[in-house]
């Protein structure tokens, strides 16, 4: 993961596209769980992985497309039937929900801030909006908490920044690092 956000970080920095893919949920078998990432340089070659096969090959091309036309981040579901999993060859059949984000680009120092975290520096917790839930959010908005509190960036709603601090905290006073929630009252998937 760490090699992933530093590459970000580092084609950011260039000013190159590129665009993360995220594992946001899975449902039945599936080769990679929530949070698996997959980076798709301009050039098509990756970094990171969705676990392979068909699931990952649809991802990259949707990113490609992403790439080739520009716009905004896109949520996608993929799903790998059990007929077609095994004949591939493969155990799983599941689905696997994915943001397609390209807008990474625009955020080298939060890309920073993580590879350093997971480098052993100050710790951090990152939110990312994977479904709009009101105006003035869109899909891969993102919040950056730090331990110490401090923020970088929104998720286009400022009870949705909240809460995501609260929770943030409240899981650093259980000593956990691993967090996915949906805000009360709003829709979730």
């Amino acid at each position: 993961m760490q090699e992933i956000f530093r590459e970000a970080a580092r084609l950011a920095g260039l000013g190159q596209p590129f665009v993360l893919a995220t594992v946001v949920a899975t449902r039945g078998s599936t080769p990679q769980k929530a949070g698996a990432k997959l980076l798709v340089r301009g050039d098509g070659t990756i970094l990171g992985t969705l676990g392979g096969g068909c699931v990952e090959a649809e991802v990259w091309q949707e990113a490609m497309n992403l790439l080739r036309r520009g716009g905004e981040a896109l949520r996608g579901q993929f799903t790998l039937s059990d007929e077609l999993a095994a004949e591939s060859g493969m155990v799983c059949g599941g689905a696997m929900e994915v943001l397609i984000d390209a807008t990474w680009g625009q955020h080298r120092a939060l890309a920073e801030r993580i590879a350093q975290a997971l480098e052993g520096g100050r710790g951090a917790a990152l939110a990312s909006v994977v479904q709009v839930s009101g105006p003035g959010q869109s899909l891969g908005d993102k919040l950056l908490v730090g331990e110490e509190g401090t923020t970088q960036g929104t998720l286009g709603d400022s009870s949705m920044d909240s809460f995501a601090l609260s929770l943030v905290e409240r899981r650093q006073a259980q000593g956990g690092c691993e967090l996915a929630a949906a805000h009360p009252g709003r829709r979730s998937s």
